[in-house]
């Protein structure tokens, strides 16, 4: 009968390892595994190292673990180095064999998955039967673009530079003075007049007007183009502009979103209201007439100014 080390040594071979690979295989020396080969159990330091790494060899290379180690415990007796092992020898059980069930255990745990199906199905038929309370949630309101507008915080009025207003005509009424604003380039708005910002009476509300200049006496009208409104911007602005209809009082919206600087559009119709971001930002030309205003603060328009 082979020896231990030499049925090891065999086993590897026949997997084709080499040391080097069974000493990376098992996580053992290499040299260590050659004293296993060899049988020079005396260079450890006691019998349990031997029978710990024997027992990892032969796990790894596919041996019969517990009939290799009966082998080695013979070896050791011999040798003397029964110290550790005679007081607590190790008992090996057979391989158990594989147990099946029988058709009793069979019927058992079929009338078992039976029995969980029907409870399933009452459950759910239960659920189903009992009156369920919806709890009725409000539909999403949807968001209006305007709330997006950023508004300029409040500032004191102590704080605020006051300017001087520049009357424009003998009127008893002073007007704030304009800043002129080039239209479109267009046939219909080469010579049309540019307006003035009047200021607002602190008592009314806080939504900026602006108002034409009146035209002198004699000055025929200008006739409104097809697309008599036409809104520019000379920066990043948001705007919104819809039509009031003859037959309705409700604005209808023609567009609302941000213009970027040097865009331009163009509408046509009698009555519009404009909602700005940025005043400053959008010069207007309706019918002939140019309307700019020097505030930044968000406000409403009217077109024709009321």
């Amino acid at each position: 009968m082979k020896s231990v080390g030499a049925q090891l040594r065999e086993a590897r071979q026949a997997r084709g390892w080499t040391p080097k690979a069974a000493a990376k295989a098992t996580k053992i020396k290499e040299q260590q595994l050659l004293f296993i080969e060899n049988e020079e159990y005396n260079k450890f330091a006691a019998p349990a190292y031997v029978r710990g790494f024997v027992r990892i060899y032969a796990k790894t290379l596919g041996l019969n673990e517990g009939k290799i180690l009966l082998e080695l415990d013979k070896v050791l007796a011999a040798e003397g180095d029964d110290v550790y092992l005679s007081s607590s020898p190790v008992q090996y059980l057979p391989g158990s064999e594989r147990k099946t069930l029988s058709p009793r255990g069979l019927l058992f745990f079929f009338a078992l998955a039976v029995l969980g199906a029907m409870v399933a199905i009452m459950g759910v038929h239960i659920y189903q039967v009992l009156p369920h309370h919806h709890v009725a949630t409000a539909p999403a309101k949807p968001k209006n673009p305007a709330d997006d507008v950023p508004v300029a915080p409040a500032v004191s009025s102590d704080a605020l530079p006051v300017k001087k207003a520049v009357p424009v005509d003998d009127s008893s009424e002073p007007v704030a003075k304009a800043v002129a604003v080039a239209p479109a380039a267009s046939d219909d708005t080469a010579n049309a007049p540019v307006a003035k910002a009047v200021p607002v009476d602190p008592a009314a509300p806080a939504i900026p007007v602006a108002t034409p200049v009146q035209a002198p006496e004699g000055t025929p009208a200008t006739p409104a183009a097809s697309d008599n409104l036409v809104v520019q911007a000379s920066e990043d602005c948001w705007v919104r502009v819809s039509i009031i209809d003859k037959d309705k009082d409700q604005p209808r919206e023609l567009f609302a979103g941000t213009m970027k600087a040097g865009d331009q559009k163009q509408f046509s119709g009698d009555k519009f209201q404009l909602k700005i971001a940025i005043p400053a930002a959008i010069s207007v030309t309706f019918n002939g007439n140019v309307y700019h205003s020097d505030t930044r603060v968000p406000g409403d328009f009217s077109l024709p100014p009321q």
